[in-house]
Order: C-alpha cells, then structure tokens, then sequence
C-alpha cells in the first residue's frame, strides 16, 4: 500500500471539502445563548480544529504517510451563509436555533506528493467547535461539528475553479493562509475564526 502514496493522482496540493454535519460534546446552543453581539458576529463563538491523527490510519498505509503540511489556506470559511445552500451557518427569524452546519474549503501544500484520499483520512478528526460565552461561563462543554458519515472529500481539480466563482460571486471567498515551516504541529491546529472567517456581510 505504500505505493498507494505516489499514484497517478498523488499531488503537493491538494483541496480538501470538510462536511461537519454532525454534532458531539455540548448541546447545540439556543438563541438565548447568544449574546447580541455574538449573534451579530459568529466569529466570535467559533474556532476550526485541524486534526492530524496518522494513527486512524490502517496499519498497512502508516509508511506511506510521511509528509508534512507546510501551508493551509482558507479558500471558504465554512460559516458564511450562501444563498440557496444549505450549509454555513444563520439566524433565520422565528427560528429558536442556529440555522445550518460548517463545511470549510481548505488547500493544502505538502512537502511531498501524497494521495488526496490518504490526506482526507489523516485529517477525517478534524472539527467546529461552537459555544458562547454564556456558555463558557458556566463551564458547559463546548458543541462540536463533525464528520460522522464520512462526507469530508478532497475536490477534483476539474471542480475547484467553479467552487471559487461561486464563492467569488456570493463574497465568500476568505483566502486566509497560514504558513508552518516545520510542518502542521503533530496533533494539528486550532483556527480561531476571527482569524480565517469573513466578517458578516452588512
């Protein structure tokens, strides 16, 4: 399997779509949770949790897997709400609840070429973490944004100019980059939002 690495489809950058429609820890907040502020600005309850976890890999893949992320770049926030989609998230009127789920758009640039279903697998623990500060303050565990079904996939490269135009055209587009030199940190990275997410439109 370690030739799986270098296939025909095997490339240093690689686009991955991470669909986190599934829930865990806390309860989903309320609309009563939310301050005015943070219902304003959902940045501010909001952080994206890279997960790299070689290990969930199968036994016979471990060899393969030998490269380092060098760069992550934001290319859809994964909350901006587009319309006529359903995932990003919304307050919507009448509705007691947060409306959606996050589904971020992320490339990455490897030190190596590697298979982009490989990749997808290492990061398959990564998640959203959602809470408020109504909710810190009473020590409530935060709700966290998953991918249970196994949805989280990396994007042909035939499909990734048509993800930006329809990012381009609804001013979803964030392009946020961080950069790490020595390789994503072994266990993987928190991205607090107000460091990689839009501001609300309007």
């Amino acid at each position: 399997m370690g030739s799986d690495a270098l296939s025909n489809n095997a490339a240093t950058s690689i686009t991955i779509r991470f669909v986190l429609n599934k829930g865990d820890g806390g309860k989903f907040p309320a609309r009563r949770d939310f301050s005015p502020s943070e219902i304003a600005d959902l940045r501010q309850c909001l952080a994206f949790v890279l997960e790299l976890d070689p290990g969930s890999i199968p036994s016979a893949w471990k060899a393969a897997w030998k490269a380092k992320i060098l760069e992550v770049t934001f290319l859809y926030d994964g909350i901006t709400p587009i319309q006529g989609e359903n995932f990003g998230y919304r307050f919507q009127a009448r509705k007691s609840y947060l409306q959606g789920y996050p589904a971020p758009i992320l490339r990455f640039l490897l030190d190596r070429p590697v298979r982009p279903s490989l990749l997808c697998r290492v990061l398959s623990g990564s998640w959203f973490s959602l809470t408020t500060a109504s909710l810190s303050d009473a020590d409530a565990t935060p709700y966290y944004a998953e991918d249970h079904n196994g949805y989280t996939s990396a994007l042909p490269s035939a499909e990734i100019p048509e993800w930006l135009a329809m990012l381009e055209h609804h001013h979803a587009l964030s392009g946020k980059t961080f950069a790490f030199p020595d390789g994503l940190p072994e266990y993987g990275h928190r991205f607090n939002a107000t460091d990689f997410a839009l501001p609300p439109h309007g």
